[in-house]
C-alpha cells in the first residue's frame, strides 16, 4: 500500500498556493462570509499541500477564515491600536520565509496584518495539536498536520516576538491582547 506524504511543493506544479486558485477567503465587509475552493480540502496554510483531500483541513481551512472574522470584528469594536494608527503609515515586520515571492506586501506586514496572522495561527496551531492527538487521521491526515504544525510553530512565535516590540502601537486593550496572545503562544 503507497501513502502519499504533505510536501511543500515547488513552484509551478499542479498545486502551487502561489500560482493556483485561492484556498478560502474572507472580507470583513462581508460578515459571516467565507468563501472556499475544492483546493480546501488539500491545503492548510501557508504551505502544506496534500495530494489526498480531507474534510479535516477543510475544517482548518473554515476555522481559519472564521478567526479572521472574528478577530476584524473585535479590532472594529474595541480600541486595539493606539491613537494614530494606520495601516498606511504602519511600521513593517518582514517576512523572510515569504521572501521568494516576488510580492512586496507578501514580505513586509503592516502590524494589524500581523497581529492577525498571529491570533489566527495560534488558533490553528491548537487546532493542528489536537487533530495530531486523534487516533483515526490517516497517514497522510497526520503528515500533512505535523508538517504545518511544525512550519506555523517558528513563525507564529517570530510574529510574536515582533508585535512585542511594536508595543507601543497598541492601545491598554490591544497590550492586554498581546499579553494574552504571548501566553497563547508559550502554551504551544
Amino acid at each position: 500500500m503507497k501513502t502519499a506524504i504533505a510536501t511543500r511543493v515547488p513552484a509551478g506544479s499542479f498545486f502551487d498556493v502561489r500560482t493556483s486558485s485561492l484556498t478560502s477567503s474572507s472580507d470583513p465587509a462581508l460578515p459571516y462570509v467565507i468563501a472556499f475552493s475544492e483546493k480546501a480540502r488539500h491545503h492548510i496554510p501557508p504551505n502544506t499541500v496534500s495530494p489526498e483531500p480531507s474534510s479535516l483541513f477543510l475544517a482548518e481551512n473554515l476555522l481559519h477564515e472564521g478567526t479572521h472574522q472574528l478577530i476584524s470584528f473585535h479590532v472594529l469594536q474595541n480600541k486595539v491600536f493606539a491613537d494614530g494608527y494606520s495601516t498606511e503609515t504602519s511600521p513593517k515586520i518582514e517576512i523572510k520565509w515569504r521572501a521568494g515571492q516576488g510580492v512586496a506586501r507578501n514580505q513586509f506586514w503592516e502590524i494589524d496584518r500581523a497581529f492577525h496572522a498571529t491570533c489566527v495561527y495560534n488558533q490553528l496551531l491548537r487546532f493542528r495539536r489536537t487533530e495530531l492527538n486523534r487516533d483515526d487521521l490517516t497517514p497522510n491526515e497526520r503528515a500533512s498536520f505535523r508538517a504545518a504544525y511544525d512550519g506555523g510553530l517558528p513563525a507564529v512565535r517570530y510574529l510574536m516576538r515582533e508585535l512585542e516590540l511594536l508595543g507601543e502601537h497598541f492601545s491598554p486593550h490591544g497590550i492586554e491582547l498581546l499579553a494574552d496572545v504571548r501566553q497563547q503562544t508559550d502554551e504551544l
